[in-house]
């Protein structure tokens, strides 16, 4: 019983030598790495087609709610208290 004994605390005397070893070094976030001289990307301006214009009104003359994003693009249709059925949509 003696040399279980023995082993136990040694291990638990290791086990605590090695669990106070000096903390690594904290890593840099990946955002404070990258140059500051970088560039941001220019959002690419698109025009809205004729085709999609002429959708956006009829979706409005048949009673729907259309919402915009800042470059007049329908980001949202509510058809809620309107009575439409599928064949208005196509």
């Amino acid at each position: 019983m003696k040399p279980f004994r023995e082993i136990v605390i040694l291990a638990l005397f290791l086990s605590l030598i090695a669990g106070c070893s000096e903390k690594p070094e904290e890593k840099q976030p990946v955002a404070e790495k990258t140059p500051v001289t970088a560039k941001a990307k220019e959002p690419v301006k698109t025009k809205v087609l004729a085709e999609e214009v002429k959708l956006a009104e009829s979706l409005k003359a048949s009673g729907a709610k259309l919402k915009k994003d800042k470059d007049d693009f329908v980001i949202e249709v509510d058809f809620r208290g309107t009575q439409i059925d599928d064949a208005a949509l196509k």
